[in-house]
């Protein structure tokens, strides 16, 4: 009862229990799961306000089961206000594609963030005029390319299995080259700032302009239209 909520009962099924993501009486697909950490990583790196509207589409293109939410999922929310606009794009029917990395696009240069943080100068800027030759060739050679070699190692292994074994399913490198459990961090943040009465890194404040955003994104779809955030009002038009 406490799963279920607001959604009916319904008889036992394997494919609901293990696989809730992919119905709408449980969950908001793509957009919730995973839409929401891109819009998360946008916001922590430009201190992002509420978002203003969103559009998305997509469909169920691949998988030809009984799922509700969709394989295939594009959405594009805006920030009026400063000027910037996050979209997203995933897939589930190819392997290459399910990597998760996150460009910043700026108009000085590009920052490209996944296991690897690449910057690339844009041309024609006056950051891509100060770099010397061998490195004004932008999309083959960035100006700052630096690799966390431990994060590399959970994305292309099995996070899972890391996990069973007590190793944690995630990791990252420290500029001193020590490797450290991005959850234990977490959690070791999270007691941190109860013993000093402080904010965590991801705030309450700061998770709202994802959740919202996923929100505006997964409207967008289900009712094919642009929606927006009514911010006077707390609610989605």
């Amino acid at each position: 009862d406490e799963f279920l909520g607001a959604a009916p009962k319904r008889a036992f099924d394997a494919s609901r229990f293990f696989e809730w993501r992919q119905y709408w009486d449980y969950s908001t697909g793509l957009s919730g799961d995973v839409f929401s950490h891109t819009l998360s990583a946008a916001q922590y790196l430009l201190d992002l306000p509420l978002p203003e509207t969103a559009t998305a589409s997509g469909g169920i293109y691949h998988w030809r089961d009984q799922r509700e939410t969709p394989d295939q999922f594009t959405a594009s929310v805006e920030f009026p206000s400063r000027r910037v606009q996050v979209n997203f794009l995933s897939t589930l029917s190819n392997s290459f594609f399910r990597r998760s990395a996150l460009a910043v696009c700026g108009t000085k240069a590009t920052l490209e963030l996944s296991w690897k943080l690449s910057v690339y100068a844009e041309q024609g800027s006056e950051l891509f005029e100060r770099l010397d030759k061998e490195k004004r060739r932008p999309y083959e050679r960035p100006y700052i390319d630096i690799t966390d070699n431990a994060a590399r190692l959970i994305v292309q292994g099995a996070p899972s299995s890391r996990w069973l074994e007590g190793r944690g399913a995630t990791a990252t490198t420290a500029a001193d080259g020590s490797v450290h459990d991005t959850t234990r961090l977490h959690h070791e943040e999270w007691v941190r700032c109860m013993r000093a009465r402080t904010q965590p890194s991801a705030s309450y404040a700061s998770s709202l302009c994802s959740t919202i955003g996923a929100h505006l994104a997964t409207q967008s779809y289900r009712q094919g239209r642009r929606m927006r955030w009514d911010a006077e009002k707390k609610q989605i038009l």
